[in-house]
């Protein structure tokens, strides 16, 4: 019985010093830059993920990815290019559909330029293109996805 009480009370606190989810910023519906991110980047990541051996070692690529507009409105940069930010959530491994907790929040952050089509991502506190990702060599790309005092409406 002791032991039981003992069990009982370790996990009891253990659950209410558990650590929550992250707060992750809201999503807003802009269908042209999901489209646009799935294109450059998600889908040859995924293509990537495909071609690695089963064997492998390196670490287990996600079951899936999930893309988030952090941006209602486009953000102009300093050359006054419009782009939106975006944030692609991960899950690995076996997962509930319906379990919102199984994300893996924000694995991959950056910008993307609709009208230029072009998607960057942030590696190492630097802004890269989204090639980046996919193992090809990349300098940093200065200016990108740095918003001006402007915003534009659409």
């Amino acid at each position: 019985m002791r032991r039981t009480l003992a069990l009982l009370v370790i996990t009891t606190s253990s659950l209410a010093f558990a650590e929550t989810a992250p707060n992750k910023a809201p999503s807003f519906t802009n269908p042209t830059a999901v489209a646009l991110i799935e294109d450059q980047l998600l889908r040859p990541l995924a293509a990537k993920d495909s071609e690695r051996s089963k064997f492998s070692r390196a670490r287990v690529p996600a079951t899936a990815r999930r893309v988030r507009v952090l941006d209602r409105a486009a953000l102009v940069d300093a050359t006054g290019k419009a782009f939106v930010r975006f944030a692609v959530d991960e899950r690995y491994g076996w997962f509930d559909a319906n379990d919102d907790d199984s994300w893996n929040a924000s694995e991959i952050t950056g910008c993307a330029y609709l009208e230029a089509r072009e998607v960057f991502i942030e590696r190492g506190g630097k802004i890269h293109p989204a090639a980046a990702r996919l193992g090809k060599k990349t300098k940093p790309v200065a200016g990108a996805c740095e918003p001006s005092a402007q915003v534009v409406t659409r």
